[in-house]
C-alpha cells in the first residue's frame, strides 16, 4: 500500500501555498478538518458490516513537519492493540486501505470513479465533497503525496491532479426528498412533491398529481424517533408509502420492513416501532444465525444509523 495513513502520509504543498516553506494556519486547518470527515466517513460506510466503528478509533493528527516548500504529515492516532469483541487493527487497515485508493483516483486524475467505490447517493455525496474539500485547501497550489529518505529528500508516491468543480458536479446527486399533499377539492386526490434541494435553497415542485386511493408514493424520515429513543440517519430513509382502499402502508424492501395504519402518521409510527424492533433483534444476533436477506437488511441498517440518543 503506497500511502499508509496508519503509519502517515507526507502532503508536499507546492505554489504560493508553500512559497516560505510554512504554511498558513486556515489552510493547514482546512486540510485536517476536511481530511478528518473524510476519514471518519470512510470508517462509517466501508465497515457498516460489522456494526457503527467507534469512531475515536479514527481520530487523525499531525504528527510530523518537513520544510521544502512545505510538507505537513498526517496520521491516524496510535491506539490500543486490542480491545475484546472489536479488531482494531483490521479495521483501521481496511479504511487506510481505501483512503490510499482516493489517492491512486486523485493521482489518475478521473475522480468519476469515485462513484465506482460508493455507490448510495448519500454516501457518495458526502465522501465526494470531503475529499474535494480537502484537494482544494491550498487553492490552486499543488499537492503531492511524498515519502522522506534517510538523507532529507523525498521520494514521490502520488502527485494530485486537479478536482474541478465540473467533476465534482458529476459525482454530486442533489438532495430528492418526496412528500404527499392533498388536493383541496377532493380527499381522494394526493400530489407528489419534489424537493430539490441546491446550494442551500430548497425548491419545492409538484410533479405528479394522483387522483385515486392506490398509489405509489415515497416516504423519507431523516431520523426515527420510538420508545425514547431517536435514531439520527446519515441521509434520508427511502421507503414506499402505499394507500390501500382504507389504509396507508410504508415499506422497505431491502431492510424487511413492513407496516400498516388507518392514517398515514399511524403507519409512520408503526413503521418506527418496526424499525426499532429489527434493528434491535437483528444486532443481537450474529450473521451465522440469520438468512442472506436478513443479512442484508442488517447491515443497511447499520450503514444508515449515524448515532442512537436515548432519552
Amino acid at each position: 500500500m503506497p500511502a499508509d495513513i496508519i503509519k502517515g502520509v507526507y502532503f508536499k504543498i507546492e505554489g504560493k501555498a508553500g512559497e516560505t516553506k510554512g504554511i498558513a494556519w486556515s489552510i493547514l486547518q482546512k486540510m485536517g478538518s476536511h481530511l478528518q470527515h473524510l476519514i471518519s466517513a470512510m470508517a462509517k460506510y466501508d465497515l457498516a458490516n460489522v456494526g457503527s466503528p467507534q469512531l475515536n478509533n479514527f481520530e487523525i493528527e499531525l504528527f510530523d513537519y518537513r520544510p521544502g516548500s512545505a510538507v505537513p504529515a498526517f496520521r491516524l492516532r496510535p491506539v490500543a492493540q486490542q480491545v475484546i469483541g472489536i479488531p482494531i487493527q483490521e479495521q483501521r487497515q481496511a479504511v487506510s486501505k481505501s483512503f490510499d485508493s482516493m489517492l491512486e483516483i486523485a493521482a489518475g486524475g478521473d475522480y468519476r470513479k469515485i462513484g465506482n467505490l460508493y455507490t448510495l447517493p448519500e454516501v457518495k455525496n458526502e465522501i465526494a465533497k470531503q475529499f474535494f474539500e480537502f484537494v482544494n485547501s491550498p487553492g490552486q497550489s499543488p499537492i503531492t503525496v511524498v515519502r522522506p529518505t534517510p538523507k532529507g529528500r523525498f521520494t514521490k508516491v502520488y502527485n494530485i491532479q486537479r478536482f474541478t468543480q465540473d467533476a465534482y458536479n458529476y459525482l454530486y446527486t442533489p438532495t430528492l426528498k418526496t412528500k404527499i399533499i392533498s388536493d383541496t377539492k377532493s380527499e381522494d386526490a394526493y400530489g407528489k412533491v419534489l424537493l430539490k434541494t441546491t446550494k442551500g435553497k430548497t425548491k419545492p415542485k409538484i410533479v405528479e398529481l394522483y387522483r385515486g386511493k392506490d398509489n405509489s408514493m415515497s416516504f423519507s424520515p431523516s431520523h426515527i424517533v420510538v420508545s425514547g429513543k431517536t435514531y439520527n440517519l446519515h441521509g434520508p430513509l427511502m421507503c414506499v408509502l402505499d394507500k390501500e382502499k382504507d389504509y396507508f402502508v410504508i415499506e422497505n424492501k431491502l431492510m424487511d420492513l413492513y407496516a400498516s395504519g388507518e392514517s398515514e402518521y399511524e403507519a409512520e409510527q408503526n413503521f418506527y416501532k418496526e424499525f426499532d424492533l429489527a434493528f434491535t433483534r437483528l444486532n443481537e444476533l450474529s450473521d451465522a444465525q440469520l438468512s442472506t436477506r436478513l443479512i442484508r437488511a442488517k447491515a443497511l441498517m447499520n450503514l444508515i444509523v449515524k448515532e442512537i440518543i436515548i432519552e
